[in-house]
């Protein structure tokens, strides 16, 4: 019986050196067909798609604070922000692949969450604030998470 190798992200089957596409429709359904989160990472999804939701904040908040005029004056706050973003992001796939230390990234997220989360408030832009209250929000899920 000849070995069959399966790669989704070229979509062809390698059977020994020979190149065949596979149908659309075929690699839809095993796409589809496979599992995406496992019952854990069901159990903390409210915390990843917090994490997640705290990234785009960052981000979007970190592009428009460096487009400020006060930008220097914002140095601390965009170094938060860029440590905020991929905390969260990191917690959200330490959770998502369940991780053995997804809770201790959680911990560490929920602080620096509170630390950009007041740095933010600082400033009265809506950017600003509105990020604040969506770090706010994620160390509140990460602590929940983590406990």
């Amino acid at each position: 019986m000849k070995g069959r190798w399966f790669s989704a992200l070229t979509n062809i089957d390698v059977s020994f050196g020979n190149y065949t596409s596979r149908s659309n429709q075929r690699y839809k359904e095993e796409c589809y067909s496979m599992p995406v989160t496992t019952h854990t990472a069901q159990h903390h999804q409210s915390c990843i798609d917090t994490c997640n939701a705290c990234v785009q904040a960052c981000e979007h908040c970190l592009t428009a604070c460096l487009n400020e005029p006060d930008v220097q004056a914002r140095i601390q706050c965009i170094q938060l922000l860029r440590d905020c973003a991929d905390i969260c992001s990191i917690s959200s796939q330490f959770m998502s692949r369940n991780s053995p230390y997804a809770k201790q990234i959680c911990n560490i997220c929920a602080s620096i969450c509170d630390a950009c989360a007041a740095e933010c408030a600082k400033f009265k832009d809506e950017h600003c604030q509105h990020c604040a209250e969506l770090c706010r929000k994620c160390a509140e899920e990460c602590r929940k998470m983590a406990a």
